[in-house]
Parts: structure tokens; C-alpha cells; sequence
């Protein structure tokens, strides 16, 4: 399934010049909601740099939270986003809980 979402986001050949990961594991929430996050977070994905965070579900079977697709340049830019992305999800559980 990554290979097919970064063919058809980036490309064909998108291997030469980005990496596609999976963000699994995060605190559930509700779809709507992470779509919000990731827009309100700057995370999506940016079509000019072809890089960021697809939302797939708020809660997923995998990994028992939220799945993301996570599109970046190289392996840092991937851990990058993969962490903000974790941090806008915990703050918003912190929020939420306070």
C-alpha cells in the first residue's frame, strides 16, 4: 500500500528523490479530528515540496491509534515529521484531559 500512495502522490520513480513511511500507534482519535491537527500543525501534505502527513484513520487495526502516511525527502525528514505529528496528537489528548 506505501509503494501505490507515494506512486500516486509523488510519482512514478519517487524512490529517486523520496521516501514514503507509515506513522502507526498514536493516540486514537476521531477522523475529522486528525484531519484538523495535521492542517492546524502544518503537517499536510505540501503539493510544491511533495512532502507531509496523509491522514488514512483515526483509528486504525495496525497499530492501535491513528494511520498516517508520512512523505519526506530522506529518512531525517521523515523522523521530523513523525514526531511532530506524535506531539500535536499527545498535546491534543493533554488538552482534552486537562
Amino acid at each position: 500500500m506505501l509503494h501505490e500512495v507515494g506512486d500516486r502522490l509523488l510519482g512514478h520513480g519517487y524512490a529517486d528523490h523520496g521516501l514514503v513511511s507509515s506513522a502507526l500507534g498514536t493516540d486514537p482519535v476521531p477522523f475529522e479530528q486528525l484531519v484538523s491537527l495535521i492542517d492546524e500543525s502544518r503537517l499536510a501534505l505540501d503539493p510544491d515540496t511533495r512532502t507531509g502527513v496523509v491522514p488514512l484513520a483515526g483509528t486504525s487495526d495496525l497499530g492501535g491509534g491513528t494511520e498516517s502516511v508520512v512523505l519526506g525527502r530522506d529518512a531525517a525528514e521523515v523522523r521530523d515529521l513523525k514526531g511532530r505529528l506524535s506531539a500535536c496528537i499527545a498535546g491534543r489528548a493533554r488538552t482534552e484531559g486537562a
